[in-house]
């Protein structure tokens, strides 16, 4: 092995290492939190993100040479590419016309995130997400233990229930409905036994700990995603998908298992079962009563959003400007927001808003445009071995759902991200074989010749 080989041997390692470290963010924190209660998971992201420009981006160019999805000459790559480029432009410029904030330099350190997945192999791939989940899967073991967060250390220190090292229950309830997605394909598809039981054994800590949570968001859309996942797999095999169709109907008694637990209203965040609050949220909407009818309830609380539609309009309201303000005004904040961290005050609640809020409509128009180009782009590039990113992009929507709710913030956006890449990864591999198959088609018609 030459010297340059070995050069991108250490740096492969590197990266490699450096994301395994930021996987086990969750494990990390909690041994911070012996020595200080102050850990923080969003500060971990900020050393990783320095270490990595130290490290790693020196030798940048060099390995990039090595990313065959990288072909620009693919017209969906270089409209990721320009999309990407523009979010970074109106992020710069929110920062100048505004002002800088840490939630400016955040969005660059999503970018180098998922250039650091998308250089994994496909072994390190594999290997860096069973740790990402296992280690999420720990958190949510702890938080069952010890859902106030009062004994685990490195848990939240404001107490919110289940919110684990993520300082919101909401947050930890996003980042559960993007990996649960995830997990239970792996638990269908795998034959090695070993592997199987633990990724049960995920699926059940995971969907437990989303129960107890009670974040009605985050259950809803793994719920909406498991019937698109029973419609698409039934019509594309013509077999009626069993396998999918029992882990939906696991799904749904962990809502009723957790019922049989003593005084379970001491662990759960909500005050009722998930089944009964989707009905409150029904009588919400069309004006019903049912809750009342069939369970003898008045009111189940948060069943009307905790009045999210409330910040949502005023989000918009604010960003959009009033007749007191100048036109300039009200065009600069709309093309560049009012500068990063402002959905903290505001809280719009919607990923979309708040990325309209703090860095402008350009830029949140951009970033959902680069999402669904990418997801098309790893749907197109994976053609027949489809049912191998399927997963990746259920988990995406489902998180992109969930989210319709929430903020783009480090503590499960980094999530999104790592599994945005790892998808890409995975058409990455379905390139290198149809670049081989052409290479040996080539070869014999040479032969032939």
């Amino acid at each position: 092995m030459d010297i340059q080989s070995k050069n991108k041997k250490i740096i492969s390692n590197i990266n490699y290492y450096l994301l395994l470290i930021l996987a086990c963010g969750p494990i990390i924190q909690f041994f911070v939190g012996i020595i200080t209660p102050d850990s923080n998971f969003e500060l971990l992201f900020y050393i990783w993100g320095f270490v990595f420009l130290i490290v790693y981006a020196i030798s940048f160019v060099v390995k990039a040479k090595n990313i065959k999805i990288m072909k620009v000459k693919e017209k969906l790559v270089i409209t990721m590419i320009i999309l990407t480029f523009v979010c970074l432009v109106c992020v710069l410029i929110s920062g100048f016309v505004k002002h800088f904030a840490i939630n400016n330099l955040q969005i660059l350190l999503y970018v180098f995130l998922f250039i650091s997945v998308l250089l994994l192999d496909k072994k390190q791939s594999k290997v860096f997400l069973i740790v990402l989940i296992a280690n999420f899967a720990l958190s949510c073991l702890l938080g069952i233990m010890d859902p106030n967060g009062y004994v685990i250390p490195g848990f939240s220190s404001n107490h919110v229930a289940s919110a684990l090292f993520f300082v919101h229950a909401n947050y930890s309830q996003a980042i559960a409905a993007l990996l649960i997605v995830i997990v239970y394909h792996m638990m269908i598809k795998e034959k090695n036994p070993i592997l199987s039981f633990m990724y049960v054994l995920f699926f059940v800590i995971i969907g437990l700990h989303m129960f107890l949570n009670s974040s009605s968001a985050g259950i809803s859309c793994v719920f909406v995603i498991l019937v698109i996942n029973i419609i698409v797999d039934w019509i594309r095999t013509k077999k009626f998908p069993l396998k999918v169709f029992l882990v939906f109907l696991s799904y749904v008694s962990f809502a009723f298992l957790i019922e049989l637990y003593p005084n379970i209203y001491n662990l759960r965040t909500g005050h009722y079962n998930y089944f009964i609050e989707v009905v409150d949220v029904f009588d919400n909407i069309f004006g019903t009563n049912l809750t009342k009818s069939w369970f003898n309830i008045e009111y189940v609380p948060g069943s009307n959003g905790w009045e999210r539609d409330k910040l949502l309009a005023n989000s918009i309201a604010t960003v959009w400007g009033n007749s007191s303000m100048s036109f300039g005004e009200r065009l600069i904040n709309n093309l560049f927001g009012l500068g990063g961290g402002t959905l903290h005050t505001l809280r719009p609640h919607n990923m979309f808003v708040g990325g309209w809020v703090d860095f402008g409509l350009i830029f949140a128009i951009s970033l959902y445009s680069l999402f669904i180009v990418g997801i098309i782009y790893i749907a197109k590039k994976a053609g027949k071995r489809i049912y191998e990113v399927l997963p990746y992009i259920y988990a995406m929507i489902a998180y992109l759902i969930a989210t319709m709710f929430g903020s783009m913030l480090v503590y499960h956006f980094i999530y999104f991200v790592a599994i945005f890449a790892l998808a890409f990864n995975k058409v990455k591999e379905n390139i290198t074989l149809e670049d081989k198959r052409i290479g040996y088609q080539i070869l014999n018609e040479d032969k032939e010749n």
